[in-house]
């Protein structure tokens, strides 16, 4: 009887493995065909007529840099398995960090329906995070060291701006605004705008509220 191909069991397995995927202090034994045929980043470094890897480290090897190595261990078995899976990698904690990681790498090797598919529990975890943890994660993901996708960047954006009053009331989200001079003027304008538009309210509930409490008066106490 002819054997079928289980990817899923070749997963770092150096049964028929033709390279190795070296990250940080990790390394995992990949098969071309598996890493080819489901990523055009790969597929355009090592595929067919490609020597990259060999040519580079004079073995079939290929190093890749400044990845958080779980996001690379769970896209690498996602390669494998097509099943988001975050609890087999090695340290990783189910967390919204955990998550940005998984869809920047994504995102970095082309994977599209992985990066889609880790962008619902980013927004998922962060729905219950807490004031101060948003604004640890606004400091990482605007701060000098954030290099994320634009997707998420206008993901934090839009959570910093729907939670401007709350950040101002914490320490390390009112360092993040203050730091930020287009960011402070336009909650500024925010503000001096909804200011405004109350302060419209108010007038026109006593344009109309006034006049009618006059004439109550004035029929209970006619001068």
């Amino acid at each position: 009887m002819a054997k079928t191909l289980d990817e899923r069991s070749l997963f770092n397995n150096p049964a028929y493995s033709d390279i190795t995927i070296k990250f940080g202090s990790r390394e995992r034994k990949c098969h071309k065909l598996i890493l080819c045929l489901k990523s055009t980043y790969f597929d355009e470094l090592c595929g067919r007529g490609k020597a990259f890897a060999e040519a580079q480290t004079g073995t079939s090897a290929i190093e890749l840099h400044d990845d958080d190595e779980d996001a690379v261990d769970a896209m690498l078995r996602w390669l494998y398995t097509s099943k988001y899976d975050v609890a087999s990698s090695e340290t990783a904690q189910v967390s919204p960090m955990f998550h940005l990681a998984l869809y920047t790498v994504a995102d970095k090797y082309l994977l599209d329906d992985l990066r889609d598919e880790a962008y619902d529990p980013v927004c998922g975890a962060l729905d219950n995070i807490s004031v101060a943890e948003l604004a640890n994660y606004i400091e990482h993901i605007f701060g000098p060291s954030g290099t994320y996708p634009c997707r998420i960047t206008n993901k934090f954006a839009e959570l910093r701006d729907k939670h401007a009053g709350a950040l101002l009331e914490s320490p390390q989200g009112r360092k993040h605004i203050e730091a930020d001079g287009p960011l402070c003027m336009a909650l500024i304008d925010k503000y001096r705008m909804a200011a405004k538009h109350a302060e419209e309210e108010v007038a026109a509930i006593r344009a109309v509220a006034v006049p009618r409490y006059e004439k109550r008066v004035l029929a209970i106490c006619p001068i």
